[in-house]
C-alpha cells in the first residue's frame, strides 16, 4: 500500500477545515519516506482547540468507505499535478527506484496509481491502529505560549491504568482530566477533589520527572537508608495538595525500590509500602516488572506480590479504555 498520509475526519473532513477556518486557523498534512505529520496554525488563544482536534483525529477518527474513495481520488490528482505531467516529475522516483533496489525507499511514499487502486478499506484501518499510536506520535508545539499552562492541558485530559490477571482486570485507574476513579477487585471509587488536583499536576508519564521539572511538587533528600540490604536514597516528597510521600531510589542504578505512604479514611490510619524490583525495558522505559503491596491498619497487614508477564505503555489506546 503506498505509504502517503491517512486524512481522518471527525465526522467529515469538511467539519475539520470549518472548525479551523473558522477560528482563523490553518492546517495541512505531509508525509516523506519517515513520517506523517499534521500541523494547525492558529491564534495562540486558540490553543486548546488545536490540542483537542489532534487528540480528535487520534482517538477516534471516522475511516470509512466513503472517506477513503474520496482521499484516493484526491491523491491520484496530486499525483498527476506534480509528477505525471511535469517535466522532470519521474526523476526523483526513478533516482530512487536505482539507488533503493530491495529497500522500501524504492517506492515513493505517495505510490503508483496501481498502488492507490488496490488499496482497500481494510488496509487503512489496519495501518493506523498499528501506526498512529500515541507511542509512535510526537507533538511540537510553538509560538507565543505559556509553557506551564500548555503543558497542563496537553497531558491533563486522559490517563488509564488496567492490571490484569488471566485476562482479568484486577485494577483499574481512570482520569479524565475533571474526575476519574480507582476500581480494586470490582471495588470502585470516585477520585476526591485532592485526588483530582494532584492528577492535574502531574505533566509526565510518570510523576518522578515532575519532582525536578514541576515547581508545584517538592522532593527533598533525607539520607541514605537500606532497602532490601542496598543503599537507597530517601527522598520526601511533597504534592501541590500538601500529602507526603516517601520514596527510595537505590544509590548503584538511581531505581526507584520502595515507596511509602500513608492515609487517613474513618479516623483510621492506613500505610502502603510498594517495593519495586525486576525492571525490564518497555519500548525506551524501565518498568519494574515486580510489585510488592504491604497495606497496614488497624493493626492487621496484608502483603500482596504481583509479577508481570508483560507491560504496555500508550499502545493500542482507544476511547473506551478510559470509561
Amino acid at each position: 500500500m503506498s505509504g502517503w498520509c491517512l486524512l481522518f475526519n471527525l465526522t467529515k473532513r469538511g467539519e475539520f477545515m470549518k472548525l479551523v477556518s473558522s477560528n482563523a486557523g490553518q492546517n495541512n498534512a505531509n508525509t516523506s519516506h519517515d513520517r506523517t505529520f499534521y500541523y494547525e496554525v492558529f491564534p495562540s488563544n486558540q490553543l486548546k482547540l488545536g490540542l483537542w482536534l489532534e487528540s480528535e483525529r487520534m482517538l477516534h477518527p471516522v475511516i470509512n468507505e466513503v472517506g477513503v474513495k474520496t482521499q484516493n481520488e484526491v491523491v491520484k490528482e496530486e499525483k498527476r499535478m506534480r509528477m505525471d505531467n511535469q517535466p522532470y516529475g519521474q526523476f526523483t522516483g526513478e533516482m530512487f527506484k536505482r539507488l533503493f533496489t530491495k529497500h522500501p525507499y524504492t517506492w515513493q511514499p505517495i505510490g503508483s496509481m496501481a498502488d492507490l487502486d488496490a488499496a482497500t478499506l481494510a488496509e487503512f484501518q489496519a495501518f493506523f491502529k498499528k501506526y498512529y499510536v500515541p507511542n509512535n506520535a510526537v507533538l511540537s508545539i510553538a509560538g507565543d505560549i505559556d509553557i506551564a499552562q500548555t503543558k497542563e492541558l496537553v497531558n491533563a485530559y486522559l490517563e488509564a491504568m488496567t492490571m490484569s490477571m488471566d485476562g482479568n482486570p484486577v485494577m483499574k485507574t481512570r482520569f479524565n482530566g475533571t474526575a476519574g476513579y480507582q476500581e480494586q477487585m470490582s471495588q470502585k471509587k470516585a477520585m476526591t477533589p485532592e485526588e483530582i488536583k494532584e492528577k492535574n499536576a502531574v505533566t509526565n508519564l510518570f510523576e518522578q520527572l515532575d519532582y525536578v521539572k514541576n515547581p508545584v511538587f517538592k522532593a527533598e533528600v533525607k539520607g541514605v537508608e537500606k532497602v532490601n540490604g542496598s543503599d537507597a536514597y530517601k527522598l520526601v516528597i511533597t504534592y501541590p495538595t500538601g500529602k507526603t510521600k516517601t520514596e527510595f531510589y537505590d544509590v548503584a542504578s538511581k531505581l526507584l525500590v520502595k515507596t511509602e505512604e500513608a492515609t487517613t479514611a474513618n479516623n483510621m490510619t492506613i500505610s502502603n509500602t510498594v517495593e519495586f524490583a525486576d525492571y525490564k525495558r518497555v519500548g525506551a522505559i524501565l518498568f519494574p516488572h515486580t510489585q510488592t503491596l504491604t497495606v497496614s491498619a488497624g493493626g492487621q497487614q496484608q502483603v500482596m506480590e504481583m509479577k508481570a508477564q508483560s507491560v504496555k505503555v500508550n499502545e493500542g489506546v482507544t476511547t473506551a479504555d478510559f470509561n
